[in-house]
C-alpha cells in the first residue's frame, strides 16, 4: 500500500497521534513510536512533524507545538514578531481584507486573522496548503485556497472586497521550492514585475493601494521602487527578511510628520525593537562611507540589517566613524557608539594589530594573555574555524575561560591584509 504524505494532515487519527508524540518531546517520541505497528513511511512522517514543531518553537513560541509544517514551510516561516509587524502595517493602513499570496504554512495569515482582518490565502503546493488549512482552522475570518497566484485575477479579487495584498514569492527551485535559491526577482514566482503590476489594480479598485512584498534579504537595491519603503529585519543578530511596502503601508518616523519612502533597518534584541530609517528613494545606491587613515581605539561591527539595508553611511555620518577599507563594513571610531546606535553595532576595543599570519597572531595573543580566541573575517581569505583551532593550539591552554577572551579580526587595511586584535566590550 502506497503511503500518502497528506494523510498526516487529513487523517484525524494521525493528527491525534502527532499531538500525543509532540507532547512527549523528540527523544521520547522516537522511542514511543516504535511500539506502534506503523508503516515505516508513516513513522518517519510523524517523527518529522514532531521535530518540525519543536524546531519551530524558536520562531513561533509554544503555539508551534500545535501547528503543522512542511520542512520548507518551517524553515521559511516568518517569525512571530515579524508577522505581527506585517499585520500592524496593514492595520495602520486601515486594511480590512488581505489576500495572502503564497502563504506557505500560514504564519503571516494567522497574524492577519488574529488582528481581526479578513484573510484569503493562496498556496500552490498541496501539502503546504493542507498544513496552512489546519493552522488556520480556528480562524473563521480566514479562507485558504490551493492555487497558482500568478493566475489570479486581481480585479476580481478586489471586486470581492479584498483591499490589501501581501505577497511572498517563491524564491527556490523544485516542486517543494526547497532546492536552490533563485537569485533574480524576474524569475521568482510570482515575479517581482508581476507583483508590481498589481499596484495599479489596487489603485483602480480600492480606496488606496495597500501592498506588502516579502523579499530575499540580499536583494539588490536597484529593484526597489522609488516611492516604496524597503525594510530589513534582523533578530538576535541574524538577518531574516527584507520587505517592500507601498505608501499606504509605510510607517511614521520620529523625524517626519508623514511617512514616506526610504530604507529601514529593524533590529530585534530580546523583547526590544530598534528602528533606523533613511528617507528617500530606496532604489538608489547608498552613499559611500569615508575610509579611515589610521587604526582607532574601537572597531564596530554593524548589524547585518544596517549593512544590507544600506544604512551604514547614516551610522557613520551621525557618529563620525569610518570604514577600515573600501567595500569592508567594519567601522573604526574613537569611542563606543552613542546610545541611539548602540543596539545596531557590536563593539570591540582595539588592542593591537599584526600581520595576518598564524605565528604573528599567536605571538600577540600570548603577550596579551588570551584565555580564549574568536576569529572573524571580512575581506580576508581565511577559514575562521581553522584559524581558531590553530591559535588555541599555539596558546597551549589547558582549558579556555572567559577571563580574557580576545577576538582576532582578519581584514584589509591600506591595501594589505591585517589581523586586528580586539576585546569585545558589547
Amino acid at each position: 500500500m502506497n503511503f500518502n504524505p497528506l494523510s498526516i494532515f487529513t487523517d484525524p487519527q494521525m493528527r491525534e497521534l502527532c499531538a500525543e508524540l509532540t507532547a512527549l518531546g523528540i527523544e521520547k517520541a522516537s522511542q514511543r513510536i516504535q511500539k506502534y505497528q506503523l508503516d515505516q513511511n508513516v513513522r518517519a512522517s510523524l517523527l518529522t512533524q514532531v521535530q518540525l514543531r519543536h524546531q519551530a518553537v524558536n520562531k513561533l513560541g509554544s503555539q508551534a507545538l500545535k501547528m503543522f509544517f512542511t520542512r520548507d514551510g518551517m524553515e521559511q516561516a516568518t517569525r512571530q514578531q515579524i508577522a505581527q509587524l506585517h499585520a500592524t502595517r496593514f492595520l495602520n493602513a486601515n486594511a480590512t481584507h488581505i489576500a495572502d499570496l503564497g502563504c506557505g504554512n500560514g504564519v503571516d495569515a494567522r497574524a492577519f486573522a488574529a488582528a481581526k482582518m479578513t484573510v484569503s490565502a493562496w498556496e500552490i503546493d498541496e501539502i503546504s496548503h493542507a498544513a496552512a488549512s489546519l493552522n488556520l482552522l480556528n480562524y473563521p475570518n480566514c479562507t485558504v485556497y490551493q492555487g497558482d497566484v500568478t493566475q489570479l485575477n486581481i480585479p476580481e479579487l478586489t471586486a470581492q472586497g479584498i483591499d490589501a495584498i501581501f505577497a511572498d514569492p517563491a524564491r527556490r527551485t523544485g516542486a517543494g521550492k526547497g532546492n536552490q535559491r533563485v537569485a533574480s526577482p524576474e524569475n521568482w514566482s510570482p515575479s517581482l514585475p508581476q507583483v508590481f503590476s498589481w499596484r495599479e489594480e489596487l489603485q483602480k479598485h480600492c480606496d488606496t493601494e495597500r501592498l506588502g512584498v516579502k523579499l530575499a534579504p540580499g536583494i539588490e537595491h536597484h529593484y526597489l521602487p522609488a516611492d516604496m519603503e524597503a525594510q530589513w529585519i534582523s533578530v538576535a543578530g541574524n538577518l531574516l527578511e527584507a520587505s517592500l511596502w507601498s505608501p499606504a503601508c509605510t510607517l511614521p518616523t520620529a523625524n517626519e510628520e508623514e511617512p514616506g519612502p526610504g530604507r529601514r533597518a529593524t533590529i530585534f534584541q530580546g523583547e526590544n525593537q530598534y528602528d533606523y530609517f533613511c528617507p528617500g528613494n530606496p532604489g538608489l545606491a547608498a552613499p559611500e562611507v569615508s575610509e579611515t587613515s589610521e587604526l582607532k581605539p574601537y572597531l564596530w561591527e554593524a548589524d547585518s540589517a544596517i549593512i544590507r539595508g544600506g544604512l551604514l553611511h547614516l551610522l557613520a555620518e551621525e557618529t563620525g566613524a569610518e570604514v577600515i577599507s573600501k567595500q569592508i563594513a567594519y567601522l573604526l571610531a574613537d569611542a563606543p557608539p552613542p546610545a541611539k546606535w548602540a543596539p545596531a553595532v557590536t563593539v570591540y576595543e582595539v588592542l593591537g594589530s599584526t600581520k595576518l599570519k598564524p605565528k604573528a597572531v599567536a605571538a600577540e595573543l600570548k603577550k596579551l594573555a588570551a584565555t580564549n580566541v574568536e576569529v572573524k573575517k571580512r575581506g580576508a581569505e581565511i577559514d575562521p574555524a581553522n584559524w581558531q583551532k590553530e591559535l588555541l593550539k599555539s596558546l597551549k591552554l589547558k582549558k579556555t575561560s572567559a577571563d580574557n577572551p580576545l577576538t582576532v579580526v582578519g581584514t584589509r587595511f591600506k591595501g594589505s591584509h591585517l589581523a586586528v586584535i580586539t576585546r569585545r566590550i558589547k
